[in-house]
C-alpha cells in the first residue's frame, strides 16, 4: 500500500499562482465537496472558493456512481463558479463546461510532465486507455459546482477489484508530485479556461480537444438510455456533442452517452 500523507494547506498557498484557492478549506471527511462549497457561497463566499476532503460519504459522479479516492492519495475537490445567464431561447450554456475544465486539466497534467493524458468525453481524464480522473459539474441555482477527482498517488495494490484494469494514478504513470503542487496548476488551468469559456464558449478550444482527444478515430460501443450500439467517433463538435458514424454509415451527434468499452488501437 502507498503512503498517505495530510494535505499540506500551507504547501498549497505557496504554490498558488492564480486567484483561485486563497480561502482553501481542506477537510479529513465530508459528506461531498459539492454541497460544502455551495453552503460557502450561500453564506457570501466569492467564485473560486475550494473545498477539499480526504474522503467522501456521499460523493458522487456522472450517471450517479460514486468516485472512489483514498485518503492522502487522491485529489477530490470541488471550485465554486458563477453561472452564465441563459442565453435567449437556448437555455443555459454549462453543459460544456466540464468538456472545457477537461482540457485545461489535461494540459495542466502535461505541462507537468505527463505527456501523454488524455480527455475521454464527456468527463473523464484518461491515461493509456484507464481512467486518470474525472469531473463532475452541478448547477445550483446561480452557481456552477465545478468537482474534481484525481488519482495521484496510489500504487498498483492500492486498487480492488475492476479498478486494478481501470483505473490509474500520476504516480503508477511516473510522476511523482506533491498533490499541493497538482491542484495548484489545475486551478491555475481552470481559472484560465472559464475566462476563456465565458468568452468563447467551447469552440475557442475545439482545436486543442482535438490534440487531447482520446476517442476520435477509434470504435467505441455505447450506451444511451437502455440502447447498447457500436459507432466510430469522429470529434467533439462546438456545442458538446460527441460526433460519430453509425455502423449503417450515417452521421450522429450524441449529447449524453455513456462509453462502454473503447477498441484498442491497433498498429499505426
Amino acid at each position: 500500500m502507498s503512503a498517505a500523507a495530510a494535505f499540506d494547506a500551507a504547501g498549497f498557498q505557496a504554490a498558488r499562482t492564480g486567484a483561485w484557492g486563497e480561502g482553501l478549506q481542506a477537510h479529513a471527511s465530508l459528506g461531498s465537496t459539492q454541497d460544502a462549497a455551495l453552503a460557502l457561497v450561500e453564506a457570501g463566499a466569492a467564485e473560486g472558493c475550494v473545498v477539499l476532503a480526504e474522503a467522501q460519504s456521499a460523493g458522487r459522479g456522472r450517471w450517479g456512481k460514486a468516485w472512489e479516492g483514498r485518503p492522502g492519495l487522491s485529489l477530490l475537490f470541488t471550485v465554486a463558479i458563477q453561472a452564465p445567464p441563459a442565453a435567449a431561447g437556448a437555455g443555459p450554456a454549462s453543459p460544456t463546461l466540464p468538456l472545457a475544465l477537461g482540457l485545461a486539466s489535461v494540459q495542466a497534467l502535461r505541462g507537468l510532465g505527463l505527456g501523454a493524458a488524455a480527455c475521454k468525453w464527456p468527463n473523464d481524464l484518461w491515461l493509456g486507455d484507464r481512467k486518470l480522473g474525472g469531473l463532475l459539474v452541478e448547477q445550483r441555482g446561480p452557481w456552477l459546482l465545478a468537482g474534481c477527482g484525481l488519482n495521484v498517488g496510489q500504487g498498483a495494490d492500492d486498487w480492488a477489484g475492476e479498478l486494478k484494469a481501470s483505473a490509474i494514478s500520476l504516480a503508477q504513470a511516473g510522476l511523482a508530485l506533491p498533490r499541493e503542487a497538482v491542484l495548484a496548476a489545475l486551478l491555475a488551468a481552470w481559472e484560465r479556461a472559464l475566462a476563456r469559456w465565458r468568452a468563447g464558449g467551447l469552440a475557442a478550444f475545439l482545436d486543442e480537444w482535438a490534440q487531447a482527444d482520446a476517442l476520435a478515430g477509434r470504435h467505441c460501443r455505447l450506451r444511451q438510455g437502455g440502447r447498447a450500439f457500436e459507432a466510430l467517433v469522429l470529434g467533439l463538435a462546438a456545442d458538446g456533442a460527441l460526433r460519430v458514424r453509425l455502423l449503417g454509415g450515417e452521421e450522429a451527434r450524441l449529447y449524453s452517452a455513456e462509453v462502454e468499452h473503447v477498441r484498442p488501437l491497433g498498429p499505426r
